[in-house]
């Protein structure tokens, strides 16, 4: 394999990084631990804690799989984030990894989760991993080493993220403008249907809010289960979609309440953009003033007003909770580097084009206090299982091995 020694690492101080470690073949417990000893012994790699084992249950891929084994690691390295994936992808060939299916039975699978070092979107590289915020059973192993540890997409610590895991229900909030070419899919008796999407449509937003088509998007998501798409009233426009115009106070409330039946009917949710609430609050947000939102401050938290009497009696008080558990992303939110806190600055100031206007209002909404997923594939076909086994993966806890 190759060595680390003969990586790139000067650019880099040292740092943590934390790997997460998985397998679901026979003797998964033995390559697990192999595997963590023939880590601690590479030079550039420093083993500083390891998590407890969980086994846990295989979430998507072909049916008739093994359970998994899985832990995590904090490694001590001054290696580049992509010369430690280099490193683990090795030791994973090293171990009979093979990569035929996704989602499919491995030997073993080594993943970069957090690295203090920051976000990574480049090379096929995903820092934090993009599935990370919605995986429980490695939140839970990394609460035992570090809770403090920072998701920077998120804009959340670990143990955060993981009381939103425990205490949300069911609902997920779905960004259509962050998936390239939504027209690419369409949906059928027989299913989804790949329609081929031109070059454009993967490198671009669209130019232009065709909301009946965000709208069949959405629902492409939630065919065959087990979602519950929610009418998302997609005839507001795209600013008081995205939380930076007012919205008429009674179709908001309207919106809410059934958002709360549906809840109490114990549905599971996937819904596009909700109405803002800023006519609630007495502000609206500027596409050209608006500063980094506080993350305790969360707009997608937010509970209907309490107008009177009635309307405290359907209000989320009485035991739901109305924060989404997730925001899924599509991945074009990785090229706009979403995370960061300058990118809409110098998009923005040049003109009030929609792409700038549609980059900053992405920001202000996701980073509001809810975990964030990314789906990295430009593949339409896979979106829908990245959606359902985000959700899923939110109630694996797994099984501590003694």
């Amino acid at each position: 394999m190759t060595s680390p020694a003969e990586k790139p690492s000067s650019t880099f101080p040292s740092r943590l990084v934390a790997v997460g470690l998985g397998s679901n073949i026979e003797n998964a417990e033995e390559i697990l631990r192999a595997t963590l000893k023939h880590l601690a012994e590479q030079h550039f790699l420093e083993l500083e804690a390891i998590s407890r084992l969980r086994r846990t249950r295989p979430i998507g891929g072909p049916a008739g799989q093994l359970p998994y084994m899985n832990a995590v690691a904090l490694l001590r390295t001054t290696l580049s984030p992509q010369a430690i994936w280099d490193v683990l992808r090795a030791v994973e060939d090293r171990f009979g990894r093979t990569r035929e299916t996704r989602w499919g039975p491995r030997s073993l699978d080594l993943d970069i989760l957090l690295d203090e070092a920051g976000p990574v979107c480049e090379d096929g590289l995903y820092v934090p991993h993009p599935r990370l915020a919605a995986r429980r059973f490695f939140l839970e192993a990394l609460a035992e080493l570090r809770p403090q540890c920072w998701h920077f997409w998120s804009g959340l610590s670990i143990g955060r993220i993981l009381n939103i895991l425990r205490e949300a229900p069911r609902w997920i909030i779905v960004i259509p403008e962050t998936f390239p070419g939504p027209r690419a899919v369409t949906s059928s008796a027989a299913g989804l249907t790949d329609t081929a999407a031109s070059p454009t449509d993967l490198t671009s937003p669209p130019k232009s809010a065709n909301l009946e088509e965000e709208n069949s998007f959405l629902l492409r998501l939630t065919v065959n289960g087990p979602l519950t798409a929610l009418p998302s009233d997609l005839s507001l426009g795209l600013p008081q979609r995205l939380g930076l115009e007012p919205v008429d106070e009674e179709r908001v409330i309207l919106w809410w309440k059934e958002l709360e039946h549906q809840l109490r009917e114990g549905q599971n949710v996937a819904t596009a953009l909700p109405p803002t609430i800023s006519t609630w609050r007495g502000h609206v947000r500027s596409a050209s003033s608006q500063a980094a939102p506080n993350v305790f401050d969360s707009l997608l938290a937010a509970t209907p007003p309490k107008r009177d009497s009635r309307a405290n009696r359907d209000s989320p008080e009485r035991g739901i909770v109305l924060r989404p558990r997730l925001v899924i992303l599509g991945p074009l939110a990785a090229r706009w580097e979403f995370w960061s806190s300058d990118f809409p600055t110098e998009t923005a100031a040049s003109s009030h084009s929609e792409d700038g206007f549609l980059h900053q209002a992405l920001l202000i909404r996701v980073r509001q206090g809810t975990p964030v997923v990314l789906v990295e594939t430009s593949d339409p076909k896979e979106w829908p299982d990245h959606v359902r086994t985000a959700l899923e993966a939110t109630e694996e806890v797994g099984t501590l091995v003694s």
